[in-house]
């Protein structure tokens, strides 16, 4: 929990303008404090903050089109153009392509406000990352090299046999 609240004091101080008052920012940093305190899902608790920031900042996206107005669908995959919203991946050109993509079921869950399954929800994650490091200017968190560093560190199962 103390990372994720690092993480989210991160993307405010990097991305929130000083000395600007932000009442939707404001508003979205003390549900996800309370959140975060109350020990909701966390996965989810973080990408709904991640919307809500992008939302008070005028830099979200409607959840439930893509970038050219056409309604998701929620067996389509699709991954997001910061400027154009989200796009829909054509076709199966490899798993590289997929990489940071989310389905169309776990955009429509951000859309309602409703957790998507922990697959879907690995999804938005990896597709909103690319987003927020374009409004970061390339530039990523400290937090994403913690998380990194920590995942390399950790004991890895052993193989039987």
């Amino acid at each position: 929990m103390a990372l994720a609240a690092f993480y989210v004091n991160e993307l405010v101080l990097r991305l929130a303008p000083r000395s600007d008052p932000q009442p939707d920012l404001f508003t979205a940093y003390g549900r996800v404090r309370a959140r975060l305190g109350a020990g909701d899902a966390l996965a989810w608790t973080l990408r709904r903050f991640e919307r809500d920031l992008l939302d008070a900042l005028g830099s979200g996206f409607a959840f439930d089109v893509d970038g050219d107005g056409l309604d998701i669908d929620p067996a389509a995959r699709y991954r997001f153009d910061p400027e154009h919203g989200a796009r829909r991946l054509l076709s199966d050109r490899g798993q590289g392509d997929r990489a940071d993509a989310a389905t169309g079921r776990a955009l429509l869950a951000l859309a309602m406000d409703v957790e998507p399954d922990s697959h879907d929800l690995a999804g938005l994650r990896k597709a909103l990352r690319p987003v927020l490091l374009h409004h970061l200017g390339g530039r990523g968190l400290r937090s994403w090299e913690f998380l990194g560093e920590l995942d390399r560190l950790a004991p890895r199962p052993q193989k039987s046999g």
